[in-house]
């Protein structure tokens, strides 16, 4: 009945993303079911392959896509919260 969007600014993203995904790379971490991050994936200028490429080119694409959602009446019923920084989002997943 809510949809929670993280509505961050595109440098805070990358901000996140790049130091994430290379500790991820460089231990091994397991993601899912075995996926982990690889080195060449790193390098791959195929975006759907290369995550840090993915969200650089799709964060305003996927912004809009949630902006247009917002104004869907297929949507209507939800609840929307939307959080335009993680300090806005620890402040309120502390409330609840």
């Amino acid at each position: 009945t809510t949809i929670v969007w993280l509505d961050y600014p595109r440098s805070t993203v990358m901000r996140q993303l790049v130091p994430r995904t290379l500790r991820r790379v460089a231990t091994g971490e397991e993601l899912w079911n075995g996926n982990r991050e690889r080195w060449r994936n790193l390098f791959d200028t195929r975006p759907e392959e290369n995550v840090l490429l993915w969200s650089w080119t799709r964060h305003d694409l996927q912004r809009d896509r949630y902006l247009t959602a917002q104004d869907d009446p297929q949507w209507a019923h939800l609840d929307w919260v939307i959080h335009h920084s993680p300090d806005e989002t620890e402040t309120w997943l502390n409330s609840l």
